[in-house]
């Protein structure tokens, strides 16, 4: 939008000058000068910044999906390492156990020592679900929306073995 501006001047004499006066006109013209081309280019450099915003908010969510992801795997790999070989083994134990000492070749300790293994591994499993349930909550978190779950089975956990 042009402006303008009118002004009127007054001088006073001052040692040998005389008395006057003068008047001014002014008149911007934008379009002439070229300020709409400044408008255009920041313009452009704003869409570009934002561009850059968005890709770096894709990119940050992309890292946070991927981290969390990577939890949920590694939780799932523990629960199935501890449910389907520990638990089993710490069973095996205290079976062992049980008929040693009914049989007289192990004494009680050995067994109440299995059977604390035992529970062991079960507070182990129970922690390791509860880090599975919170790395799935992280991972709908990140990706913005409830992730579909699959049920943890012996079949998966092979492909998962190193």
């Amino acid at each position: 939008v042009p402006s303008f501006s009118v002004g009127i001047s007054a001088f006073l004499p001052v040692n040998d000058m005389p008395a006057g006066y003068g008047t001014s006109f002014a008149m911007s013209l934008p379009w002439v000068w070229g300020a709409g081309g400044k408008r255009v280019q920041g313009a452009k450099q704003r869409v570009a910044a934002e561009r850059a915003t968005v890709a770096e908010a894709r990119l940050r969510v992309r890292s946070a999906v991927s981290s969390a992801l990577a939890a949920v795997r590694g939780a799932e790999h523990l629960v199935l390492v501890l449910h389907d070989r520990v638990k089993p083994a710490a069973q095996r134990a205290v079976e062992a156990a049980q008929a040693g000492y009914a049989s007289g070749g192990t004494d009680l300790f050995a067994w109440l020592d299995a059977e604390r293994s035992s529970l062991d591994v079960d507070t182990e499993l129970a922690s390791a679900r509860g880090d599975l349930a919170r790395a799935l909550a992280e991972l709908d978190w990140a990706a913005g929306e409830h992730v579909p779950r699959a049920p943890l089975t012996a079949e998966r956990e092979s492909t998962h073995a190193p």
